[in-house]
């Protein structure tokens, strides 16, 4: 069996990151980064299936590709009502790209995949999240404590869609994802793969001894 790699493909970073940081002090702390950056891949000459070479070059697609502009936020602030601790954390991220695709039958038998437009043809909305923490510690004899918080999750409820289908033709999905709902017939490109979960509330405790 051989390995062959291909010696002309090449698939690139290039970024620029700013990081913020304030340690504990003052009753607070702060943790801030902003980053700028481009992923893509060029000279793609070697695949076992031709149709791969097909629109191969461009930026790099899906989850792990090409995203732009990416900033973070956090921080904790312990207030001075019984020292009750606030703790918040803002997430902004370029949506995903996407690439309209065709799954075609082969003339030798099976199927394949093929890219029909240029590499990140599409990009998916920008992805935004707030999250907030309150939390209590309490701390007893012998390095024992007793932490309560309570956790709000995509605070501004934004349910938007971080992952897309890519193939063309249709889909049938349910209506409203109930399993017994009515089936509809939708385009298959750009539909949802997968939705940014809605607000939520969730109480912790936690006890170390």
């Amino acid at each position: 069996m051989y390995l062959t790699n291909d010696l002309s493909s090449l698939q690139t970073y290039k970024g620029l990151e700013v990081t913020m940081t304030k340690r504990m002090s003052s009753r607070w702390q702060m943790l801030a980064g902003y980053t700028y950056s481009q992923t893509r891949i060029e000279g793609v000459s070697v695949n076992v299936n031709p149709n791969a070479l097909l629109n191969a070059d461009g930026p790099v697609t899906g989850q792990l590709g090409d995203r732009p502009h990416q900033f973070k936020l956090t921080g904790t602030y312990i207030t001075p009502f019984y020292d009750i601790g606030l703790a918040g954390n803002l997430n902004a991220q370029s949506g995903i790209l996407l690439t309209r695709q065709l799954n075609t039958a082969l003339t030798v038998g099976g199927n394949t995949t093929v890219n029909v437009e240029p590499l990140g043809s599409y990009r998916l909305d920008q992805r935004t999240s707030i999250d907030l923490r309150a939390f209590k510690t309490m701390r007893f004899a012998g390095s024992r404590e007793l932490e309560a918080s309570v956790d709000f999750n995509n605070l501004m409820n934004n349910n938007i869609a971080w992952d897309a289908r890519t193939l063309g033709g249709t889909i049938n999905l349910r209506q409203n994802g109930d399993p017994a709902g009515t089936i509809n017939t939708v385009p298959q490109f750009g539909s949802p793969a997968q939705i940014l979960g809605p607000r939520n509330i969730r109480f912790n405790v936690a006890f170390r001894f």
